[in-house]
């Protein structure tokens, strides 16, 4: 797992209200990151855990830190991105998972009508749910992950349905 539960809360994210739903969302979100990644993010999370301790920085020139240092900025700012964005993807799965036919919900809104204010909601699971959803996902990863761990750059496919 990439973020345990108290991390998900620390950085400020709530959806998911529970330690059981947050392991089993998480690992979902995780599995989407690793696919669109093409494992890239195992590398990143690697390095914090075997290579890097982000509470103290290596030992650096302090007149000159040079490109040791910046590397170690770079990996930690990355660790941290990396973690917002599969904290957001499973928010959106969760929310995805548990939505009702509500505004409160998350649904997305499918028609809306102004005169006798009327409001139809699209169904999570219909193709137009699951391409919002897609969408969503998408840009969440162009947000939060670097160029280099996308497959070119760009998100590849939508597997994970």
């Amino acid at each position: 797992m990439y973020m345990s539960f108290d991390e998900y809360l620390a950085l400020g994210y709530s959806a998911i209200q529970s330690g059981n739903d947050f392991a089993r969302i998480m690992a979902r979100a995780g599995r989407i990151a690793e696919r669109e990644t093409m494992e890239r993010v195992n590398q990143v999370f690697l390095a914090q855990w075997i290579i890097l301790d982000p509470d103290e920085p290596p030992e650096f020139d302090p007149v000159e830190p040079g490109e040791d240092a910046a590397d170690w900025y770079d990996m930690m700012e990355t660790i941290a991105n990396n973690k917002r964005g599969l904290a957001e993807i499973a928010d959106i799965l969760y929310q995805a998972a548990n939505s009702s036919v509500t505004a409160d919900g998350g649904a997305a809104i499918a028609s809306f009508r102004n005169e006798g204010y009327s409001e139809t909601y699209v169904d999570a699971n219909t193709p137009q749910a699951l391409e919002a959803q897609d969408s969503r996902i998408d840009a969440i990863l162009y947000e939060f992950f670097e160029p280099w761990q996308l497959y070119r750059g760009v998100v590849k496919n939508h597997a994970w349905r």
